[in-house]
């Protein structure tokens, strides 16, 4: 009996300690897999945050303060005057540009005139056609417009032309050779990505 009554409790002692090892097993298989859910969870955010940030930054409309204009040489055929304005982008931080530009004539005594362009979304007798699309522009990149008119009379050019980019509320003032205030039929493009070149007709 005393033998039979040993044989029993180290059997009992055995199975105590197979429990022991299944209840640690199944505590750290649950814990593995909790911390296995919080890695997988943390990802999306990290990678949504990032976009949002690209995406702010990709979207932001040119300041006034980030540009410089200058001005082709005037092109003409077909009793049509064009020039072309190129936008450069002088920071060091990319932004956007779309849709049309604000012009207005500025005499020699400081009178400002707004020029009533035409939007035109097609060609011109000198440029071709320019998509309303959205312009990004990186340090140092640079986007342009045309604007075409036709000089039925002579005058005397304003002295400068005041140029307010798209989604703008500053201007931007550039020395006027071509432009003449009396003339008819003014016609502006989009600006568009890169410098404008006249077509086969210009």
């Amino acid at each position: 009996m005393p033998r039979h009554r040993t044989s029993i409790s180290l059997a009992l002692l055995i199975c105590a300690a197979a429990l022991d090892l299944v209840a640690c097993g199944s505590g750290n298989t649950a814990h593995s897999a909790a911390s296995l859910t919080t890695n997988s969870t943390s990802s999306p955010t990290t990678a949504s945050t990032t976009s949002s940030k690209e995406s702010s930054v990709a979207t932001t409309p040119c300041a006034v303060s980030q540009l410089s204009v200058s001005s082709t040489k005037s092109d003409e055929a077909l009793n049509n005057v064009g020039v072309v304005y190129v936008l450069h982008n002088t920071s060091s931080t990319t932004c956007v540009l779309q849709g049309y530009p604000r012009l207005a004539t500025v005499t020699t005594a400081g009178e400002t005139t707004n020029l009533n362009a035409k939007r035109e979304g097609g060609s011109g007798y000198l440029y071709p056609a320019v998509s309303q699309a959205l312009v990004t522009l990186a340090p140092g990149g640079v986007a342009s417009f045309w604007v075409e008119f036709s000089p039925l009379r002579s005058c005397e050019p304003s002295g400068e032309i005041e140029i307010t980019p798209p989604n703008s509320h500053g201007h931007l003032t550039v020395s006027n050779h071509e432009i003449l205030p009396c003339s008819s039929h003014f016609e502006v493009s989009p600006v568009g990505k890169g410098t404008v070149q006249p077509t086969a007709a210009g």
